[in-house]
């Protein structure tokens, strides 16, 4: 499943291919004179390594531009998420793959108002439906629903007594 392994694999199954082709080219030339078994071999080959090189090159792309993974639908992780008991709503959804087999999600997580040792059962719920749609690694930050309302911090430090009394 590692993109490194199947780019060796694909070389070494295009290297035997080009052989095989190379043989079976050249005993057909051999016994039946027919030369042009040798260019048909060649592009047969060429076009399969061609397709095999395209999807390494596609999937390493989606890795390096850090696309959506194929086979997750945002929508229902975002709808799971929504699911999970206490969560209000969901922002700053991001949701990437660091390797075909790492896939990554980033939000924001809006819960009702409550102590933050209360907030763990809310996280691990997530986290737990999150591994089971194939997702393995998860920033998330919960946000009170009454903070995430307005542009500002929800609860602005009190300036200290001696600014307040200018001293």
């Amino acid at each position: 499943h590692s993109l490194n392994v199947k780019s060796a694999w694909l070389h070494v199954l295009s290297d035997s291919l080009a052989s095989l082709g190379v043989i079976i080219s050249g005993l057909v030339i051999l016994f039946t004179g027919w030369r042009y078994a040798d260019p048909i071999a060649s592009v047969l080959i060429g076009g399969l390594m061609l397709v095999g090189g395209w999807r390494v090159i596609r999937e390493a792309g989606s890795v390096f531009l850090e696309l959506s993974p194929q086979g997750i639908n945002p929508e229902e992780v975002i709808r799971q998420m929504k699911g999970v008991s206490g969560v209000l709503d969901i922002h700053d959804f991001h949701l990437w793959m660091i390797t075909p087999q790492i896939v990554t999600l980033a939000a924001h997580v809006q819960v009702k108002d409550q102590p933050l040792a209360a907030t763990q059962a809310t996280l691990a719920e997530l986290q737990s439906r999150l591994r089971g749609l194939g997702i393995g690694h998860t920033t998330m930050q919960l946000e009170c629903h009454d903070c995430a309302l307005g542009e500002t911090f929800c609860h602005q430090l009190e300036a200290p007594e001696r600014e307040k009394n200018g001293k």
